[in-house]
């Protein structure tokens, strides 16, 4: 009779493999689900010159990235995997992204193994509680919107190539004892390397080096060695976090003033943030199948340390974590390596940088070692009362996750649906009010859509973007008076300033220049912008200064003044300083079939080519002088063809 084969050393990774089939069976209804807001914006690009089709429009989408000062390359190319055109179909973006969780978890898995080891705990248990960990982490409910929120794949890029820098990092680290050139080495190439992919994949893939000290720093001095010596940690780790809070430094801002382009000053973020990570953890500890998605401009801002009365207490209760995490660094290092690596993680996005307050992916990277001591305190319940009783917690800690996620995945499966729960579970939230109007002009209900909206204006009437979006829908039903406008302009002047009402404002632009919409409702939103560029709000806004004359030329095109119009279009093309900004508008001219104008504006949009520099073109430069060329032709033969034309003609 044959020996029995032993499985012991295979059931962990026999775990992990069905821990992977559940969450791909669990996940995938989400696959269904729609593009969301950030979307567009970033994948639209695909669209741009006839499609991603050669090396010309290859480099031109993966440069034109806008998200964040890297632009962010990797991710933008990493979308090319799923189409090279637009519009397209969201569903293969979003297997896509399963997949790099899918991958995450695993790299999470063998990250946490190699870290075990560091720490001193048995092949055995650390291969258990490496497993345990990273279900946890792979099957909850919370990263359902990273993954399939389709633009959030930048966090994911950066996440996995962070997971990889640590796995090569301790890998490299094993060979201290009997290899330490090659440790040092390998310990510093990964480093070095993955430090760039992630941080072109996202910004904050600069914290891995930190990351990596956090690592280093929690490990007990008895069992972890040997360890990196002082130079290499000096050089490795300390110097690219005094490089990170030398960058925090110099975007200090000690005057008070809030800023130009949010809602808060620098202060009030900075308070407001120990709040908010009490929610991401709330969220990361007590998961719950849905919370208020993407809508979260409704956050209460603490003005300082008493309004609200939250403040301090949640101040206090960051800071205590922090203290507690570094004083019992030797008696409980999972621990503290779970609270330090989770607030390392957050130092970019949940500080003084002014980026929107709140947002769920940012927990991805940071909440990757959470659940460590949770596993690592289940093993050791086991010596104690023996295996049974903490296997069965982790089997009903596993299975709560898991019907949670399986919630929330249907939930997203129906983009609708999930817009229409955020906006009914955000009563307060302008963008998510703003979404309902929406859903109901849809639905074909206008009376319940002004209705809502004019009752939130009236609830709350500091907020911009619903200022516009009344006005909005008063011209899209026809029923926008001067007054409206002059009510609009003067709420906006004094209200504080909303990203989103720009954007607005641009739909405004496009919804009155179309056919068929009344010349007075043009001359009232140029009168509109007018009043806006005078107030020091908008007046020193840099996005608006510029965005103002290209509005401003549009309407003037519309109205039938292109001399006007010309003169405007050439203050915005100066004031964008970018020769795909500058060659629209003169195909914006040539279009509305001013061809002599548009022949002088291609003067000016050539003397922006030949100053602006390579590295901030979108796409090759010859390929820019061929279009020139293009363009120019075009336009002396329609000019030719039509000298006294006053209609529109077509020379792209």
């Amino acid at each position: 009779m044959r020996p029995r084969k032993d499985l012991g050393p295979h059931l962990a990774p026999i775990a992990l493999l069905a821990v992977l089939l559940l969450a791909l069976t669990v996940f995938i209804p989400a696959t269904r689900g729609g593009f969301l807001f950030d979307d567009y914006p970033n994948l639209e690009p695909l669209g741009h010159y006839g499609g991603v089709v050669d090396l010309s429009s290859f480099y031109s989408f993966i440069a034109g990235g806008f998200s964040g000062p890297t632009g962010r390359p990797i991710s933008l190319a990493s979308f090319l995997l799923n189409d090279n055109n637009w519009p397209s179909q969201p569903y293969s973006f979003k297997y896509t992204n399963l997949a790099i969780h899918l991958l995450c978890g695993v790299l999470l898995c063998w990250a946490s193994l190699l870290v075990l080891r560091v720490y001193g705990y048995s092949e055995r248990s650390a291969q258990w509680i490496a497993v345990f960990a990273a279900a946890c982490w792979i099957l909850h409910p919370y990263f359902i919107s990273t993954t399939f929120y389709i633009v959030q794949r930048m966090a994911q890029l950066a996440t996995l190539f962070s997971l990889a820098g640590m796995i090569a990092y301790l890998k490299g680290r094993e060979f201290l004892p009997t290899r330490r050139t090659l440790a040092y080495a390998i310990m510093a190439g990964s480093i070095a390397a993955f430090t760039l992919l992630a941080v072109f994949s996202k910004e904050n893939g600069i914290l891995l080096p930190l990351l990596i000290g956090v690592i280093e720093f929690c490990a007990p001095r008895q069992v972890a060695r040997p360890r990196p010596n002082w130079r290499f940690l000096s050089v490795f780790i300390l110097l690219p976090g005094l490089v990170v809070v030398g960058y925090l430094g110099s975007r200090l801002d000690l005057d008070g003033e809030r800023i130009s382009t949010r809602h808060f000053s620098q202060s009030e973020r900075a308070l407001t943030q120990p709040r908010i990570l009490l929610d991401y953890l709330s969220n990361l500890l007590v998961p719950r199948i849905e919370s208020q998605g993407l809508y979260r401009d409704d956050i209460v801002l603490s003005k300082d340390l008493k309004t609200p009365p939250t403040t301090a207490p949640a101040l206090f209760a960051i800071i205590g974590l922090a203290c507690a995490a570094i004083l019992l660094r030797r008696r409980m290092p999972l621990f503290s390596l779970a609270v330090l690596f989770f607030l390392v993680g957050h130092l970019l996005e949940s500080t003084i940088i002014p980026l929107e307050l709140y947002f769920e992916h940012r927990n991805y990277l940071p909440a990757l070692f959470l659940f460590l001591p949770l596993g690592g305190g289940l093993h050791a319940l086991t010596s104690g009362i023996g295996p049974r009783l903490p296997l069965v917690l982790a089997c009903v800690i596993l299975a709560t996750l898991t019907f949670l996620s399986a919630q929330r995945a249907r939930l997203w499966s129906d983009t609708d649906q999930l817009q229409l729960y955020w906006a009914v579970a955000a009563p307060n939230s302008a963008r998510a009010i703003n979404s309902l109007a929406s859903w109901y002009l849809r639905e074909g209900q206008p009376l319940e859509a002004n209705r809502l909206i004019a009752n939130a204006v009236q609830r709350l009437p500091d907020n911009a973007l619903l200022a516009v979006r009344l006005l909005l829908q008063q011209v899209a039903n026809g029923a926008a008076s001067a007054d409206d406008f002059k009510r609009a302009a003067d709420r906006l002047s004094r209200q504080p300033f909303d990203p989103q009402t720009i954007m607005a404002l641009r739909k405004l632009v496009e919804m009155v220049i179309a056919d068929g919409v009344s010349q007075a409702y043009r001359q009232e939103t140029l009168s509109l912008l007018q009043t806006l560029s005078t107030t020091p709000k908008y007046g020193t806004l840099s996005m608006y200064r510029r965005l103002h004359p290209y509005l401003r030329g549009q309407l003037l095109l519309a109205l039938d003044r292109p001399q006007d119009a010309h003169e405007a279009l050439l203050i915005a093309m100066d004031l964008y300083g970018d020769t795909d900004a500058a060659l629209a508008m003169v195909a914006m001219m040539g279009d509305a079939g001013h061809f002599d104008l548009a022949l002088s504006m291609l003067d000016r949009a050539e003397e922006l080519f030949e100053g602006q520099a390579d590295d901030t073109l979108k796409r090759p430069r010859h390929t820019y002088e061929h279009e020139i060329e293009v363009l120019r032709g075009k336009l002396q033969a329609a000019g030719k063809e039509h000298p006294a034309a006053s209609g529109r003609a077509g020379v792209r």
